[in-house]
C-alpha cells in the first residue's frame, strides 16, 4: 500500500470514529435528558458515554443503546415533561424521525411498535 493510500485510510478511519452524534435536530426536551446521562438502567452496565459511541454504535438497536433510550432517556423526558397526547405523539415522532435521519433510513425508530413518549 502507497503511504498516501494509508495515510488516508487512517484518517477516514479515525474520523469515523470520532464523529459526535448531532443531536441538535431533536426537540430541547430529548435533548435535556440525553446530555450528560450516563445511565442505561442497570447498575453494572454504568457509565455508559453516548457521546463517545460512533454513528454505526449509536445507531445499533439493541444491548447497552437500546437500554439508555428505554430506561434511561424515555423515562427521563416523561418525567420532567407533562405533555398534551399531542405533543406526546409530536415528540415521538420527532425521535423517530430524527433517529431514522441518524442512521440512514434504517428504520430504526419506524420499527418500533410505541406511538407516544409517554
Amino acid at each position: 500500500m502507497r503511504p498516501t493510500t494509508f495515510f488516508l485510510a487512517a484518517l477516514t478511519a479515525i474520523s469515523t470514529t470520532v464523529a459526535t452524534v448531532d443531536i441538535s435536530n431533536l426537540r430541547q426536551e430529548l435533548q435535556n435528558c440525553m446530555t450528560g446521562n450516563h445511565h442505561v438502567g442497570f447498575p453494572y452496565l454504568d457509565p455508559f458515554h453516548w457521546e463517545d459511541c460512533s454513528y454505526k454504535d449509536f445507531c445499533k438497536s439493541h444491548g447497552k443503546m437500546r437500554s439508555w433510550w428505554k430506561n434511561s432517556v424515555f423515562p427521563c423526558v416523561c418525567r420532567n415533561n407533562r405533555f398534551s397526547e399531542v405533543d406526546n405523539v409530536v415528540v415521538w415522532n420527532n425521535w423517530k424521525d430524527w433517529m431514522d435521519a441518524t442512521c440512514n433510513n434504517h428504520d430504526i425508530g419506524s420499527a418500533s411498535s410505541r406511538t407516544k413518549m409517554c
